[in-house]
């Protein structure tokens, strides 16, 4: 799962290499974006983008934070 800090979606974007219209209002996510977010949380964090993996492995459900 993933949120978004309104106020940042512009370098967001640019981070994602998006090229769409109005970046700075809009994210059009893909699967690859998840995968790029997916694979270098820290980055993402950086700019201020919330992330909570998956639970590695079988398991109980719920979520895990990345910085877990």
């Amino acid at each position: 799962m993933l949120a978004f800090p309104l106020d940042a979606l512009g370098p967001i974007c640019s981070a994602l290499g998006k090229r769409h219209p109005r970046p700075e209002e809009q994210v059009q996510f893909t699967r690859v974006n998840w995968w790029t977010i997916r694979d270098d949380v820290a980055r993402f964090e950086g700019l201020g983008v919330r992330v909570w993996l998956p639970p590695l492995g079988p398991g109980p459900g719920g979520l895990r934070s990345a910085d877990e």
